[in-house]
């Protein structure tokens, strides 16, 4: 019986230091929201564009809430206006005015917004314009 419970105290006592030890160079992981990937759309084409009204650059479907920087390329005929429509035809944000060889950042758009358009207009010169939505 003394062997038996000497068997246990053994077994306890290997089992107990075993949970003791400690863990060499333990780090935590910390998440927070600059850590998190977050998909966008990144585009670049050039589109016709005149003065009379907007057109449809690039869409895309909104799973992640988003502020898309816009970029007008440098070498393009002039200052173009943008803007961003959602799915219902409702303008998402303010109209932003972007010159030539210069990035703007577009207002949030919210998370599961459903798609969402980029649309651009020359303001004073109608061509072909190189645009980057990233």
């Amino acid at each position: 019986m003394i062997a038996v419970m000497g068997m246990c105290v053994v077994m306890v006592s290997a089992s107990t230091s075993a949970l003791a030890a400690e863990i060499p160079d333990q780090k935590e992981l910390s998440i927070n929201e600059e850590n998190i990937i977050q998909p966008r759309v990144n585009w670049t084409g050039n589109a016709r564009l005149s003065t009379d009204g907007y057109y449809n650059v690039t869409s895309s479907n909104n799973i992640f809430r988003d502020s898309p920087k816009v970029t007008n390329h440098a070498g393009n005929p002039g200052t173009i206006k943008v803007r961003i429509i959602n799915g219902n035809g409702k303008q998402v944000g303010n109209t932003k005015e972007i010159k030539a060889g210069k990035t703007v950042t577009m207002d949030q758009i919210p998370a599961f917004s459903g798609t969402y358009t980029l649309q651009a207009k020359a303001i004073s010169k109608a061509g072909s314009y190189t645009i980057t939505i990233d």
